[in-house]
């Protein structure tokens, strides 16, 4: 026997220890002597019972068993065996607001305003349906999720409703579980569009708001006019007719501050069915965020103190369960893909519209595309292979990290990333053993 390479052990008390296995992704509350003889490779005297116990988390395991080996055969088998496909479709790239961080809704003012005026035509939705049928048919998948995304989809939500319909007409008639959400900014939602989307399996949005009402009203307007009340009557709209919501909160150097008056606005609105998101404006687009974005490492800083705080008025809390997933994202997993208004492909949403990171595109949408150069430089990207990934204690729960941040900071794919979790392991262990996310 030996003890796993992956176990990261977190004090929890003057005599107990929680040990967190990362390629397993249990945590187990243990004696703190027991602890250190198990980080010592020392088992004399530890009971029977006990030692199976930590076998069955993989918290000690055979002598001879290779932990790197099996990493890397559960990450490909969830890289390339998932029996779920899921399609972002971008409807447009146009956006009804013009948020500072974003490039997408300054798109008319730049040397791209061709593009990001496009709107998908019926044409091309007739093609992505052809794609994604014939995709699905080709894989034998289980299951077909839909995620609607722009710009904004919503101001072009005609050619999305036509997309759904078809592909859930399609899943019912092959036995295909189907659902649908959508990414939008929620201003743009109206009773007519939800009643429509709930005959197709639709649920949980993800609608953003940029900290309390003043920080968010300075950032995300329309028509002259500060958009907080307005989405948040829409997030209430969703709720009085069933459906739950991803609301993210994007916290940057300007609204760390406001979070907390925030949670007091959202618990005062009397928002039930909705799960938070805190996410850090990151430096992708050279626009603002350059200078307001935080790091990863930054971010890490005060993270906690942000899900506490929610936690304890109730809220859920998204992203504080240790990934576990051997595959960090699923831009990275060969069943997803992005189909902008052009028909062409992408996986990561920070790279839709820059076509260094095109795979290609859905063509006739009568076989498969055929890919080029990008989509297998991507998709080859091995965690044991980056530099800093082989022999970090975290890699099963970040498989390198996200590509496109590597990417951007590296200059290519076969890069790794660490993520926020790195400098967050004791904090993350206690919240999910005590909030009982594990």
């Amino acid at each position: 026997m030996k003890a796993s390479y992956y176990n990261h052990l977190v004090s929890n008390g003057p005599t107990a220890t929680l040990i967190f296995n990362a390629l397993r992704h249990s945590i187990t509350e243990i004696d703190s002597e027991i602890a250190k003889r198990i980080e010592q490779n020392d088992f004399a005297g530890i009971d029977p019972k006990t030692i199976s116990i930590l076998k069955a988390q993989g918290i000690i395991v055979d002598k001879l068993f290779d932990e790197k080996k099996y990493f890397l055969i559960n990450h490909q088998k969830s890289k390339y065996h998932s029996d779920t496909a899921e399609f972002i479709i971008l409807t447009t790239y146009a956006c009804n607001l013009s948020c500072p961080y974003c490039y997408e809704g300054h798109g008319q003012k730049s040397k791209l305003s061709k593009m990001f005026k496009k709107y998908m035509d019926l044409d091309t939705a007739n093609r992505t349906v052809k794609f994604i049928t014939n995709w699905s048919r080709d894989i034998g998948v289980k299951k077909i999720i839909i995620t609607l995304f722009g710009g904004e989809p919503m101001l072009n939500i005609k050619i999305g409703l036509h997309i759904i319909r078809e592909i859930y007409s399609f899943a019912m008639n092959n036995g295909i579980e189907f659902n649908c959400t959508a990414f939008t900014n929620g201003t743009l939602l109206t009773l007519e569009i939800i009643n429509e989307l709930k005959k197709y399996n639709f649920d949980k949005p993800l609608i953003t708001l940029d900290g309390s009402r003043d920080y968010h009203n300075e950032k995300k307007v329309l028509a002259k006019k500060g958009t907080f009340d307005l989405i948040l009557g829409n997030i209430k709209l969703l709720q009085d007719n069933g459906l739950s919501t991803m609301i993210r909160i994007n916290v940057d150097r300007s609204n760390t501050g406001s979070i907390d008056k925030l949670l007091s606005e959202i618990e005062r609105s009397g928002l039930k069915k909705i799960e938070l998101s805190f996410k850090p404006i990151h430096e992708l687009t050279n626009r603002e965020c350059k200078l307001c974005g935080y790091s990863d490492q930054e971010f890490a800083k005060f993270a906690p103190t942000l899900w506490e705080k929610a936690l304890k008025r109730g809220f859920a809390v998204a992203n504080i369960d240790i990934y576990d997933s051997l595959v960090y994202c699923g831009n990275q997993m060969t069943n997803n893909l992005a189909i902008d208004p052009f028909g062409d492909l992408y996986t990561c949403l920070n790279y839709v519209g820059n076509t260094e990171h095109r795979f290609g595109n859905i063509g006739d949408g009568t076989a498969n595309p055929n890919f080029n150069h990008v989509y297998y430089d991507w998709m080859s990207r091995n965690p044991l292979d980056l530099d800093g990934c082989n022999n970090c204690k975290l890699l099963p729960i970040c498989a390198g990290g996200c590509v496109g941040q590597a990417h951007n900071e590296k200059g290519g794919y076969h890069f790794g990333h660490c993520i926020t979790e790195k400098w967050l392991i004791p904090e993350l262990v206690k919240l999910n053993y005590v909030y009982g996310k594990r």
